[in-house]
């Protein structure tokens, strides 16, 4: 709802366009007009008067001035409002008791009077202007009787443009000047030249005041009032130069910490001159700067004044700072990489000794049952033989389970601490890299007492992006979930869907945090925009989070309610479906079968069979005819190289491509079947099953292209 300041203030605004108008058709008379429009020119402005005199004085504007003066009474008001204000009451009283009809003809007397004036100025006879001149004379007086006066007619008009200033005040005023007129005037002589010289040092000063690209400006030190500021500094914070000179910086709400110019002032006064001085500034538009000041004390009329020069070293401070993050994030990626090199070797060999230990225990079993039977107190290791029957195989199986876990988490060290470029995309299930991401960060979610729940769509379409930047994008969004929450019940649900209407992926991070404000949703992407410094917020998470999403061809967006939480909103388009390729995957490990199905089948979205011996796996590609066969070695009955023997007797598989994976990748087996011309070869266990899938890929590829 308007208030009775806006109101009045429309109104203003409208008489004020019809005095413009006035004003620029009087300029036009005087300038541009031709002679021959004097008449018709004279009728514009005595119909352009009559109209601002009507609209001034009319009920409506006197009820706008009463009503903006009542509400001025209870405060809240500027002063320069109140100014305004009192103006306008002031020309209302005065412009209410003269009639329209003498407005009109004032005009157009003027307007006629001008024109003579012209002439009479050009032809040196000002007799003709006695006639106009004597009209114009007796319409101002009728003018000053209609205002009234106390003492002199003149008093009227003069009041008009010198509030409550008398002809008595002026005639003193003359009398005065006139006994020190002439000395003066003597005085102003011969200081002439020496103020010649001193106004062109001014404008010199000024031009380069004004000219150079290194923001200053001058305030007085006891109060921080400006004195005056040059192109740059307006330029630097915003603010115009009318609006700074006459403020402090600190109502202008400049300094980010009031107290930085508190510290500068205080060593200004010790030394006289401050260098290098670091603080954050407030452009007039909220954004933050980083400000290098050097500053120096100036003496102006008696008073102390501050000449501070400013440079902004925003840009600068955000390069270091990222070459600070990237060094950060480097070194902590030498550290990841070998912690996981150094656990790798030794759950290597827990790996490979576990298949060989359950071997063991397959063929001791009898013998463990045999002498159970005759010495039925017999132990191994403190357990009973019946024990060990019932649960070596579990606890085998525990301990190779237990293995792959670490395995697991050390390859996602080593996916962590491995620089990849956005533009190494591949086919990527979205949930994958959830369910990584979360595996990294989910523990630090949950200690900090916040629920984190996961309702990720099953069977969703690959999406062409980077792997790893689709983790980090993930781990960006939560951690900022967990920096929005402020209470002791906090929940983030992080969920994956499949728009097929709009053919996109759409991954959303939802929290029930305080939320984000309108007044700083536009700035929330802008580096080094952050409400969360206090708790270690730097700015550059959202920022990152975008570009990689851009990087990848993505688009995040945001909705978010105060007190109720924000919901990231990231999608991705999902490329038009290939028809996959066929995989044959042949071991007699279960484990194995599922691990590496479980990676093609959801990683990359082939189509997998699975065969447990070399006769099975015969049969199936006779059948299944896959674009691609792995195959382990050491199978019981048939084993790897009777597969291989079997495929060269058929060239229609010729095309086939082939993977060999073994634990054992220098046995003579091994040796015999590369021989053959299978020369990929994969070792066990699959420690960096990033690798394996990227041979994979390659080999495909190569399929295909060829």
């Amino acid at each position: 709802m308007k208030s009775a300041l806006d109101k009045f203030r429309e109104q203003w605004a409208r008489i004020s366009i019809l005095d413009q108008s006035i004003a620029i058709l009087s300029w036009d008379m005087e300038t541009y007009m031709p002679e021959d429009g004097v008449k018709a020119r004279s009728e514009q402005l005595a119909l352009l008067s009559e109209l601002a005199h009507q609209w001034l004085v009319s009920d409506e504007t006197a009820r706008l001035i009463e009503e903006a003066e009542r509400e001025s009474t209870g405060g809240g008001y500027f002063s320069d409002e109140v100014s305004m204000l009192r103006v306008a009451r002031r020309t209302y009283d005065q412009k209410v008791k003269i009639p329209q009809k003498l407005i009109s003809r004032l005009a157009r007397t003027t307007t006629k009077a001008n024109s003579i004036w012209v002439k009479a100025r050009k032809k040196s006879n000002f007799s003709i202007f006695a006639t106009v001149l004597a009209e114009l004379i007796d319409i101002n007086r009728e003018q000053a009787d209609l205002l009234g006066y106390t003492e002199h007619r003149y008093d009227a008009l003069l009041d008009l443009y010198e509030p409550n200033v008398k002809t008595s005040d002026i005639d003193k005023l003359f009398k005065e000047m006139k006994l020190d007129l002439i000395p003066l005037v003597k005085e102003i002589t011969g200081r002439k030249h020496a103020e010649d010289a001193l106004r062109e040092s001014e404008v010199r000063f000024s031009t380069i005041f004004h000219s150079s690209p290194v923001s200053i400006g001058i305030s007085r030190v006891k109060d921080g009032q400006l004195l005056d500021v040059n192109d740059a500094w307006q330029k630097l914070l915003g603010f115009s130069r009318e609006e700074a000179i006459g403020r402090n910086t600190i109502k202008l709400n400049a300094w980010v910490n009031p107290g930085d110019r508190g510290r500068l002032i205080s060593r200004l006064s010790e030394d006289g001159t401050v260098e290098n001085f670091e603080v954050q500034g407030r452009h007039k538009s909220g954004s933050l700067i980083d400000l290098l000041m050097f500053a120096r004390l100036i003496d102006i009329a008696g008073e102390q004044y501050s000449l501070i020069l400013s440079q902004d070293i925003t840009e600068k401070k955000r390069l270091e700072s990222q070459v600070q993050q990237r060094q950060k994030m480097e070194t902590l990626g030498t550290l990841v990489a070998g912690v996981a090199h150094e656990i790798n070797n030794p759950i290597n060999t827990i790996m490979n000794n576990a298949p060989l230990l359950r071997g063991v225990w397959k063929d001791l079993l009898p013998l463990v049952e045999e002498r159970a039977e005759k010495e039925p107190g017999c132990r191994y290791g403190g357990l009973t033989g019946g024990f060990l029957k019932e649960n070596m195989d579990q606890l085998i199986s525990d301990m190779d389970m237990a293995a792959n876990r670490v395995a697991s988490i050390v390859k996602g060290l080593k996916d962590f601490s491995r620089k990849t470029s956005p533009l190494e995309k591949q086919q990527v299930d979205i949930n994958i890299a959830v369910e990584n991401a979360i595996r990294l960060a989910g523990p630090t979610i949950r200690k900090s007492g916040i629920t984190l729940a996961l309702d990720l769509a099953p069977d969703l379409p690959a999406i062409n992006a980077n792997l790893q930047n689709l983790e980090q994008i993930i781990m960006n969004l939560a951690v900022n979930a967990v920096q929005a929450i402020d209470h002791d019940h906090g929940e983030i649900k992080i969920a994956t869907t499949h728009n097929k209407n709009q053919g996109t992926i759409v991954l959303s991070v939802q929290d029930n945090g305080r939320g984000i404000s309108t007044a700083i949703s536009d700035k929330i992407f802008d580096p080094f925009f952050t409400e969360w410094q206090s708790i270690g917020g730097t700015g550059l998470g959202l920022p990152i989070t975008q570009n990689l999403v851009k990087a990848n061809d993505g688009e995040i967006t945001f909705k978010s309610r105060m007190g109720k939480g924000t919901s990231f909103l990231v999608s991705f388009t999902v490329e038009r479906k290939k028809k996959p390729f066929k995989i044959l995957l042949v071991d007699d490990n279960e484990a194995v079968l599922e691990m590496v199905k479980q990676a093609l089948t959801i990683e990359r979205h082939y189509m997998v069979e699975q065969a447990r011996g070399g006769n099975e796996a015969l049969i199936k590609i006779g059948i299944y005819h896959p674009d691609l066969l792995i195959l382990d070695i050491f199978m019981p009955q048939m084993d790897g190289v009777e597969v291989c023997r079997e495929i060269q007797k058929h060239p229609e598989l010729y095309d086939m491509k082939v993977i060999i994976l073994t634990g054992y990748p220098e046995h003579d087996k091994v040796k015999e079947v590369a021989e053959m011309g299978f020369t990929n070869v994969v070792p066990k266990p699959l420690m960096d099953l990033r690798e394996f899938m990227k041979e994979v890929d390659d080999l495909l590829m190569g399929k295909e292209e060829g």
